[in-house]
C-alpha cells in the first residue's frame, strides 16, 4: 500500500512504524522516496506492507529450541502444532521471544513428514496448512 503525505515540517516515521487501515496492520520496512513540491512543502512516498511480509522475508530453517542449529533444507516428522511451533519459533527468533505467538489450532495428533527446501516461513504454513487440509488466519492482538 502506497501512501504519500505533503508536510511542511520533517516528518519522523521510521522503518517498522505501522499503519492500521480496516483493521488490517500494514507496516513500513524501508525509508520513503522524498521530494519537494515547493519552498515550503516535502513529499513523503511510504510503500506499507501486510505483516505477513514478514514472513515472506524469512527463510524457515530447523533449529533446536535454543535457536542454536539452523539447517534451511530439511524434513520433519511432525504433527500440526509441531509444524507451527518451528514457524513461530524461527519468526521469534528474528524479531523477539513472545512477537509471534500461536492461537488455537486444531490438532488430530496426525504425524507429517514434510520436506522444506529454502523456504520462507509464509510458503511453509502455507505448505503446512495444505498438508493436514486445515486454514490459518494472522491477527494482530491487543496486547
Amino acid at each position: 500500500m502506497e501512501v504519500t503525505v505533503e508536510s511542511s515540517v520533517a516528518l519522523n516515521v521510521q522503518v517498522l512504524d505501522w499503519i492500521m487501515v480496516y483493521g488490517k496492520i500494514y507496516m513500513l520496512y524501508e525509508l520513503p522516496t522524498v521530494s519537494r513540491v515547493n519552498a515550503n512543502r516535502i513529499a513523503y512516498t511510504y510503500t506499507f506492507q501486510a505483516t505477513v511480509h514478514e514472513m515472506q522475508r524469512l527463510v524457515i530453517k530447523n533449529t533446536d529450541t535454543a535457536g542454536v542449529y539452523f539447517i534451511a533444507e530439511f524434513s520433519l516428522m511432525a504433527t500440526l502444532t509441531g509444524f507451527i511451533d518451528l514457524i513461530v519459533l524461527n519468526m521469534n527468533i528474528e524479531y523477539g521471544d513472545g512477537y509471534y505467538q500461536t492461537g488455537a489450532v486444531t490438532d488430530t495428533g496426525e504425524t507429517k513428514n514434510i520436506s522444506f527446501s529454502n523456504e520462507s516461513c509464509l510458503s511453509a504454513l502455507a505448505k503446512v496448512v495444505q498438508e493436514y487440509g486445515v486454514e490459518y488466519d494472522i491477527t494482530i492482538s491487543d496486547g
